[in-house]
C-alpha cells in the first residue's frame, strides 16, 4: 500500500432507499439498493476491471399477514430482478452477489 491509494471495499456512491405499507392485519415493504464499483485492493487511478467488483442494483420485497391473534406468515425476494453481479475477487476469486432468495415462514405468539 502506498500514500494516496483508495482503500479496497469501499464504495464510491452507495444508497438504500424503503417505502411500505402496514395496515392492522398485513404490511408490505419495497426496498432498493445500490452500490457502486469498488477496488478490491488499495491503488490510486482508474479501477482495472480484473481489480473491482461490479456496480450493482437490487430491489427486496417482503410481505406479512396476521392470519389470527397470534398467528402470522411471512414472505420475502431477495434481488427480486434476480440481478447477477460480482462482489468480492479475494481471496480466491470472483464471487457472485446472491441471486434471487425466496425466504417464507410462520411466526407464533404466545
Amino acid at each position: 500500500m502506498e500514500e494516496g491509494d483508495k482503500l479496497p471495499y469501499l464504495p464510491e456512491h452507495q444508497f438504500a432507499l424503503g417505502i411500505g405499507v402496514e395496515l392492522s392485519s398485513w404490511g408490505a415493504n419495497l426496498e432498493a439498493s445500490y452500490n457502486s464499483e469498488m477496488r478490491t485492493k488499495a491503488s490510486q487511478g482508474a479501477i482495472d476491471a480484473f481489480s473491482a467488483t461490479d456496480g450493482f442494483f437490487v430491489w427486496d420485497f417482503s410481505a406479512e399477514v396476521e392470519l389470527r391473534r397470534g398467528l402470522e406468515v411471512f414472505g420475502a425476494v431477495q434481488n427480486l430482478t434476480n440481478n447477477a453481479y460480482i462482489v468480492a475477487r479475494r481471496p480466491y476469486g470472483a464471487r457472485p452477489g446472491l441471486p434471487r432468495t425466496l425466504v417464507a415462514g410462520v411466526q407464533l405468539d404466545f
